[in-house]
């Protein structure tokens, strides 16, 4: 999988002063080129070119195989102050070393790559654009879900033989 530097410009809620990151964090999220995506999408999500999205995916998909409700994220965005119930609940439904490598994925032409602890701690950065990304780590039926209202979910996806090409699962 290719990934690209961060750019101020396309990647903007990683400069964005609102919820600032700290530098050593920055380095380590990875954004893929849009075929890397693509081929992450179609290999995890779907190879229907018209389910670019996960508002376009059938009903039925594992997207929606959510087991668990979290807090609302949005309160947590909102107040950075607060304790981190977002991630402390990610933690307690999803058993990842903070070193293995995650996929937060918007759609099927942006994704990024970022070690599961670095999200952990910068996960409101993740979030400006809120319609439905998830988390997966291929290999592993987890994932993690983040709605537009402040819906916070893991769920179980089907488990996939192999990782796709170049991944540090």
């Amino acid at each position: 999988m290719q990934t690209r530097p961060l750019d101020p410009t396309a990647d903007w809620m990683f400069f964005h002063d609102l919820q600032p990151l700290a530098a050593a964090n920055r380095v380590l999220i990875r954004p893929l080129t849009e075929e890397s995506a693509a081929a992450l999408w179609c290999e995890l999500v779907s190879a229907d070119p018209r389910e670019r999205h996960t508002m376009l995916l059938p009903a039925g998909h594992w997207v929606g195989n959510r087991t668990a409700a979290g807090p609302n994220w949005q309160v947590y965005w909102n107040d950075p102050g607060r304790p981190d119930d977002v991630a402390e609940f990610l933690r307690s439904q999803i058993d990842w070393p903070d070193e293995a490598e995650v996929c937060f994925i918007e759609m099927r032409e942006r994704a990024a790559l970022v070690p599961w602890g670095v999200f952990l701690r910068t996960w409101r950065a993740f979030l400006f654009r809120d319609e439905d990304p998830f988390v997966v780590r291929p290999g592993r039926p987890e994932f993690v879900v983040f709605g537009p209202t402040g819906y916070c979910g893991v769920g179980r996806r089907p488990a996939r033989p192999t990782y796709p090409t170049g991944f540090r699962g």
